[in-house]
């Protein structure tokens, strides 16, 4: 099995298979599994987010960090720099992605690298990265570290929504 490289869109009837343009000459992402993406409302963009490359050498081996958007024709690479410098979440697959559209942030939770699950959360404004700090008001735990969760925001409550996956216990 390999990782595919194709752009497909959904038309509610039918899937088409399209040729992204390429005006910035940065490339395409390269092909990728166990990555994350969402629709990024107020951008008018989809967001990827990083996964385990699947044309990088040796095949398979690398985890990514990338962040791309698509805008329905075209791919673009995101260069997102924050305070301090380089500030972007680590490489891993399996991360949780989800548009908060009350504050315009795209939430990126947990995932699994370098060995790890990851129980951390991150936030991209549209040009940055930002790790927050989560409060716990119920005193219940915050989400344990895990990878393969899905993630969506619920806009008549106005907070987004974390469910299932792994995180190697038995």
């Amino acid at each position: 099995l390999r990782p595919l490289p194709d752009t497909r869109q959904y038309d509610f009837r039918s899937w088409h298979h399209v040729t992204p343009t390429d005006p910035e000459e940065d490339g395409n992402p390269h092909a990728r599994v166990s990555h994350a993406f969402t629709y990024h409302d107020d951008l008018d963009t989809f967001i990827l987010f990083g996964g385990l490359c699947g044309s990088c050498l040796p095949v398979g081996a690398d985890m990514l960090s990338d962040t791309w958007a698509y805008d329905g024709s075209s791919w673009q690479a995101l260069a997102t720099v924050a305070p301090p410098e380089d500030m972007t979440p680590t490489p891993r697959k399996g991360t949780g992605l989800s548009y908060d559209a009350e504050r315009e942030v795209t939430v990126l939770f947990g995932g699994y690298g370098g060995g790890g699950f990851f129980d951390d959360t991150w936030e991209y404004d549209g040009m940055n990265w930002q790790e927050v700090t989560t409060a716990d008001p119920e005193g219940d735990g915050d989400p344990l570290p895990r990878e393969f969760h899905v993630m969506t925001y619920d806009s008549g409550r106005d907070y987004t929504v974390l469910f299932g996956g792994r995180n190697g216990s038995s």
